[in-house]
């Protein structure tokens, strides 16, 4: 994804995602990915009146987790809660990019490249 021609915060660069229920099964969420190849990430939701965001879980590091051996036969059963990423960075949406490329540097190199997400409002 490249930034908008005038992007000066964070919420210029964001991709909205959908969320899933926090009770999703790991093989209902690889099916989602499976039907909408061009998702690579999904908001784990909490329930209730106003579902809030407790975690993410990107379509890449999924995939991989499942080609493990046994993985799936242990894991497709579980809720997707079980191998989502509990604290994904956040930023605030009016952040400098300049503040913001600080947060994303400093984070290990595997998880430089993540996109900006929107998550469903809490």
């Amino acid at each position: 994804m490249s930034p908008a021609p005038n992007a000066n915060c964070a919420e210029d660069l964001v991709v909205p995602i959908p969320g899933v229920p926090a009770d999703n099964t790991v093989a209902s969420v690889v099916e989602l990915f499976r039907e909408h190849p061009d998702w690579t990430a999904l908001a784990v939701l909490e329930a209730g009146v106003s579902p809030r965001p407790i975690g993410i879980v990107h379509r890449d590091q999924l995939l991989i987790f499942l080609s493990r051996p046994l993985h799936p036969e242990i894991y497709n059963r579980k809720p997707i809660t079980s191998v989502m990423v509990r604290e994904p960075m956040q930023v605030e949406a009016r952040a400098r990019l300049e503040q913001v490329s600080r947060i994303v540097t400093a984070r290990p190199a595997r998880y430089q490249r993540d996109d900006f997400h929107r998550l469903p409002q809490r």
